[in-house]
Formats: structure tokens, sequence, C-alpha cells
């Protein structure tokens, strides 16, 4: 599932700055901190943050569980039955995924 890799690649890279990390790692930044942790912005924890998802076909209920390992809450939206939903999903209006998610993920048509 490399969509489902590729959701999580970029929300890590947005909550995590690696692109600018490894940038400054290069350019020796890390090496001449004082600190054996160096970062220049705080780290943001997924855990806990609410994950919203629309479309929760093979592809949104895969983000679904991967959100759930990060131990995110998970909300979503889905335009057919959400019957199908994992037990760990909590399913909402879509007027409720946009306004609750901290994260927000499209997997629709």
């Amino acid at each position: 599932m490399s969509v489902v890799q590729v959701v999580f690649a970029h929300l890590l890279n947005l909550t995590h700055r690696m692109a600018h990390h490894t940038d400054a790692v290069r350019k020796g930044r890390w090496s001449a901190s004082a600190d054996f942790s160096f970062w220049d912005f705080p780290l943001l924890e997924l855990s806990g943050k609410t994950m919203g998802i629309v479309g929760l076909g093979r592809i949104g209920s895969g983000v679904a569980r991967v959100a759930h390992a990060f131990e995110m809450d998970v909300i979503a939206y889905d335009r057919t039955s959400s019957a199908s939903a994992p037990p760990f999903v909590r399913t909402a209006t879509l007027e409720d995924v946009f306004s609750k998610s901290d994260v927000l993920t499209l997997h629709c048509p």
C-alpha cells in the first residue's frame, strides 16, 4: 500500500520537518551543536491528534490502521456504508471531519 506509506511520509515530514533537519545535519549544524539532540523546531507528536479521513475504501482504511498504530484518534466520513469501518474509527459527518481533524486526508474519487 504505497499510497498509505506516502501519506505518512508526508505527515512525518511536516510534523518533524525532516527535510530541513536533514539539510541542517548535512551542513554540520548537529556536529556543531552543544546538545546531542539537535532540533530547530519543536517536534509534534502524532499520538493524541485526530486524523480525519474522507473515503474509507482500501486506501482510506489502510491510512486509518496506521494512524491508529500511531495512537491517533481516527474519524472518517464515507459516502457509502460506514458499517465496514474498523472498530477504532469513529464515523462522522463530512462537516465534523473537516472541523474536528488536526490532519485531513482525502481518499475518494
